[in-house]
């Protein structure tokens, strides 16, 4: 097989591996909390499920560490979702005892982490001055609810891809091997690497959605992908001119060696 073409094509597949590596997953944000005079407090609970509809609720205590209610309150939330586009500003109601948001489906409808502000204005009363409060912080969507990071799927996701990574440099060893006069299955065999390589790269493609929550990742690795099976899709119709050649060549050789006799 043409070297050149080996070399191009190793070369383009370190390239997008350097791509992935270089790409950092998204991080939760973290708690912020800023008080002059009123304290917000959101019991988190560890995850929201997919798709469904909950509501958030927040404690804020004056200065004197008594609830405070929307007589003489006003909350305001703000929630972001993973581009950080402000996606709801809306005025908290109060239950009695919290001030509540409810959270529909639009804002649930994607794993991962979604950032929100609140801010509180306590107006006072009976002469008493105002009072603020901010809170910074998230809640976070999984698709069942439950924690996302599952250490045997991990290690069976971590596996698939060793394996067919192994298999894939196997292949291209293999390959590389062959002599020239074994061009085409030489190339064969470098279609089926290049493959295995596309096969890993979707399962940790899989790794990435269920564990990590980072969509620029996800975007990635989903371009990457295509690029790989276009350039597949290019080899392997190269591979079947040359096979076809090849067969033509050797009636050719066969009609040749007929009139010899």
């Amino acid at each position: 097989m043409n070297k050149r073409l080996f070399g191009l094509c190793i070369f383009f597949m370190l390239a997008l591996a350097m791509l992935g590596f270089a790409t950092k997953p998204s991080t939760p944000t973290s708690l912020v909390q800023v008080s002059d005079g009123l304290t917000i407090l959101f019991p988190k609970n560890d995850y929201f499920v997919k798709d469904s509809n909950f509501t958030l609720h927040f404690h804020v205590h004056d200065s004197n560490d008594s609830i405070v209610n929307n007589e003489s309150t006003v909350c305001v939330i703000h929630v972001y979702n993973y581009q950080g586009e402000h996606v709801l500003q809306h005025q908290m109601g109060f239950d009695g005892v919290d001030f509540e948001q409810a959270i529909g489906r639009n804002l649930s409808n994607r794993s991962g982490v979604w950032p929100l502000a609140v801010y509180c204005n306590y107006t006072g009363l009976q002469g008493s001055g105002p009072e603020y409060g901010f809170l910074s912080t998230y809640y976070e969507i999984t698709v069942d609810g439950h924690e996302k990071d599952n250490p045997s799927s991990v290690a069976l996701i971590v596996a698939l891809m060793a394996v067919a990574l192994l298999v894939g440099f196997f292949l291209l060893t293999s390959s590389l091997s062959l002599r020239e006069d074994h061009e085409v299955m030489a190339l064969g065999l470098f279609l089926l690497s290049f493959l295995s390589f596309t096969v890993s790269l979707n399962f940790g493609m899989i790794g990435v959605i269920k564990f990590l929550d980072s969509p620029d990742l996800q975007g990635l690795i989903t371009t990457t992908n295509l690029i790989m099976i276009i350039v597949l899709m290019v080899l392997i119709f190269y591979f079947m001119i040359q096979f076809i050649k090849t067969v033509f060549d050797n009636i050719a050789k066969k009609k040749q060696e007929r009139r010899g006799y």
